[in-house]
């Protein structure tokens, strides 16, 4: 549809069966992101450079531990089904 509305078969898609999650590479993309979470903070810890670079990189090792409970989570989640 031109008209800027919704509907008809302009968001019908057919994605086929549903796919299982892989828990294995999930598992294993968890424990990547953990490692370089721990290495960010090693980075952070160990200089004492630009405050602000500094600032920055403790803002992405706290948004990349949330990221890694997020996806331990779905990892239990999906083992328990």
């Amino acid at each position: 549809m031109l008209d800027g509305s919704v509907g008809g078969d302009a968001l019908d898609h057919d994605y086929g069966p549903p796919m299982t999650l892989d828990v294995n590479a999930l598992d294993s993309i968890s424990a990547t992101l953990q490692e370089l979470t721990d290495r960010i903070g090693q980075l952070v810890e160990a200089s004492n450079d630009d405050e602000d670079a500094l600032a920055e990189l403790r803002e992405v090792e706290r948004q990349l531990q949330t990221s890694t409970r997020r996806l331990a989570k779905i990892v239990r989640r999906v083992r328990t089904t």
